[in-house]
């Protein structure tokens, strides 16, 4: 199978499961409460104990005209069937014991679509069919162009990306009205919150945030010209960095909660979808700034250290594993991060950035295992489902930014491939 059908066929099987859902379950026998994870057509991916809190954090009141919530909890009868059917007969679950539904991850705006939209808005590009950018502005007008609703929280910025890129094609001044007005806003009102996670989620305290921000702030100043959306981007990303790259390992910590962990074989411990979101981040960052600009060098420093380690740390089968520095810890192949791994090398390699003969043997092993990962109905196994830290995947473990990061690598492994002869399948 060529590398554009399987791309493609990946993209499809997410479109046609749209969402996930986040079921709130009070199981009497055993007195334990649970949360489900169920895919649109009633797949169960996660079942899980947890201490239920449905308390819900609201915007500022004055900020309440400008954002919409969209907060509110499903009632077990809006279920699809399949799902409905998955519960009350697959799992025998009695469904007036179901204490909240919510589409996780505020449906279609929030990280984890935002993340596939961003991979499909590459494949959209290379594939040139209109029904990719058609669905994506439906999504956009959907959302009424907005951002999730926590006005600080870069996880709420990410579907930003998909509407700065349809802005670019469709020049309408509607898509990033809503991302204009938050990040002016943010830039006149910073947050006064330390760097520290511990402190809170209103600045980029965890690497994740690093994929989820910044590349719309380089974005929106490449749009408008205005260097001051750039140049916050740039103090903000360097507090992080310097409070969680590790300059011996050139590796980021998620947060300042791992500093001190170690692994049983004693090395520190680096989490391979953490440093995958920034790897991807940075390369995205590169796309929108300047040649020119002051401390590009810098970036481009990082991203280099962090290529040539990531590179160094790959498995025999061509993927990486949960935790970086010890396989050993959790063996199974991960897909989000090896992903990530695989578009930001192949991204470096097509921009200059990187040596083609040092790093596309890498890449190729990378693209062939990430293959091994796709199903033959195109469901992509083996991605961590959320956590902070490595964890345990599973061959049936799936979810939209494994999807989104496997289109970003497949997208770029399309433009590489036309000055590579073979290599690639």
């Amino acid at each position: 199978m060529n590398i554009l059908k399987k791309i493609k066929m990946v993209a499809d099987w997410q479109l046609q499961h749209p969402v996930r859902f986040d079921i709130i379950f009070q199981n009497i026998e055993e007195q334990k409460t649970e949360r489900i994870r169920m895919l649109w057509d009633g797949m169960l991916i996660q079942r899980e104990s947890v201490n239920h809190n449905t308390k819900t954090r609201s915007l500022p009141e004055d900020w309440l005209k400008f954002t919409a919530l969209n907060q509110e909890d499903i009632s077990f009868c809006e279920l699809p069937q399949a799902v409905q059917v998955s519960l009350t007969q697959h799992l025998s679950l009695d469904s007036t014991h179901i204490l909240q539904i919510k589409m996780e991850d505020n449906s279609s705006r929030g990280w984890e679509q935002g993340t596939f939209y961003a991979g499909m808005y590459s494949l959209s590009k290379i594939s040139e069919e209109t029904v990719y950018i058609e669905a994506l502005k439906t999504i956009g007008e959907a959302n009424q162009w907005k951002l999730g609703p926590r006005i600080y929280h870069a996880d709420d910025h990410c579907i930003g990306q998909l509407y700065l890129d349809l802005y670019n094609l469709f020049k309408d001044a509607e898509m990033i009205k809503d991302v204009q007005m938050r990040f002016e806003w943010i830039m006149n009102h910073p947050s006064m919150q330390s760097i520290w996670r511990k402190d809170g989620t209103n600045r980029w305290t965890w690497c994740d945030a690093l994929f989820m921000s910044p590349p719309v702030w380089t974005k929106m100043s490449a749009i408008t010209g205005n260097k001051d959306y750039i140049d916050f981007m740039d103090k903000e990303w360097w507090a992080t960095t310097n409070h969680l790259y590790d300059e011996e390992e050139h590796l980021f910590y998620r947060d300042e909660n791992y500093f001190k962990m170690r692994n049983s074989n004693s090395t520190k411990l680096f989490w391979s979808r953490g440093n995958g979101w920034v790897i991807a981040g940075l390369s995205r960052i590169l796309e929108d700034m300047p040649a020119e600009y002051p401390s590009r060098k810098y970036y481009e420093q990082l991203y280099k250290e962090m290529a040539k380690k990531i590179a160094s740390l790959q498995s025999v089968n061509g993927l990486w594993n949960p935790n970086l520095l010890a396989h050993e810890s959790y063996p199974s192949p991960e897909a989000s991060g090896s992903s990530f791994f695989c578009y930001a090398l192949t991204w470096g390699v097509n921009n200059g950035l990187l040596c083609k003969d040092e790093y596309l043997p890498v890449i190729q092993k990378a693209w062939k295992g990430l293959n091994s990962c796709v199903q033959q109905d195109g469901n992509l196994g083996w991605v961590q489902l959320p956590k902070a830290a490595p964890a345990e995947v599973k061959e049936e473990h799936t979810s939209s930014y494994g999807v989104g990061a496997f289109l970003l690598a497949g997208s770029e492994i399309l433009k590489i491939k036309k000055d590579i002869k073979g290599g690639f399948n």
